[in-house]
């Protein structure tokens, strides 16, 4: 399986409900810590409230290749009790246990997911080596939209709009140039490069690859238009700058 298509396995879209019946759409992907235990990262306003959440999930088949069944999978009562929260509060990042994955007395067994690993989060020295702009991959469910069918997600492609290197507004975030409509809050960013080549000491040239998990969404900054005076009643435009966590503050989430 080439690498793109991997990623098209490791996100899910959370169709959450809460105990009115509200129904809400959000992003998450699989993760898996140092310790082999494996999660679903979010935000934490995507389950805020929420008792209900629902998705779609692969299986593989004999050959371990996936399949293109849509098992639902339901998760029931108090889903927080599921998850790991940011310790600091006002950092929107949680992590929904998803370890049932490899529950031998699942109903439906051999699920398939690809996940990523703390591996995937740039070092202090991979993160010297980023430019102030970037090509960058965001993969999510848009207003809830995706390929229903063969149970895929929606890609996404734009550039950092901050420099990585610099925590934006003093926060561990940075913005990308990407529509991050609402059902995005979530999605993972991403750079990646392939057959990408490097120069060294301004002789060497040496063949490098990169993936990067940047950060995770979390919000879109939005401004008004209108023709009144008193700036009441304007329409809300997307300015396309989406609100990225970085991806080092996964790391957070499971320290004691």
């Amino acid at each position: 399986m080439r690498l793109f298509e991997e990623f098209c396995y490791t996100t899910v879209r959370l169709f959450c409900e809460n105990s009115k019946g509200e129904q809400t759409i959000g992003t998450g992907f699989f993760y898996k810590n140092d310790n082999g235990n494996l999660y679903i990262i979010t935000n934490k306003h995507v389950i805020e409230g929420v008792v209900k959440i629902e998705f779609l999930i692969h299986r593989c088949d004999e050959k371990q290749n996936p399949v293109f069944d849509n098992i639902t999978i339901e998760q029931n009562g108090r889903i927080s009790d599921l998850c790991l929260f940011h310790k600091d509060d006002t950092v929107d990042l949680c992590a929904i246990n998803a370890n049932w994955v490899y529950d031998k007395n699942l109903p439906v067994k051999n699920l398939f997911v690809k996940c990523f690993t703390p591996q995937n989060i740039p070092s202090k020295s991979q993160i010297d080596e980023i430019d102030a702009i970037e090509d960058v991959i965001m993969i999510g469910y848009p207003d809830g939209i995706m390929d229903n069918h063969n149970n895929m997600p929606i890609f996404r492609k734009g550039i950092t709009a901050t420099h990585y290197k610099y925590d934006f507004n003093n926060q561990k975030e940075f913005l990308i140039d990407v529509p991050a409509i609402g059902g995005s809050s979530g999605s993972p960013i991403l750079l990646c490069e392939q057959n990408r080549f490097k120069i060294i000491d301004n002789s060497t040239v040496v063949p490098q690859n990169r993936l990067f998990l940047l950060g995770i969404n979390r919000a879109a900054f939005y401004y008004g238009f209108g023709l009144a005076k008193n700036k009441q009643n304007l329409t809300e435009i997307f300015s396309n700058l989406g609100v990225v966590i970085k991806s080092e503050r996964i790391l957070e989430l499971f320290d004691n």
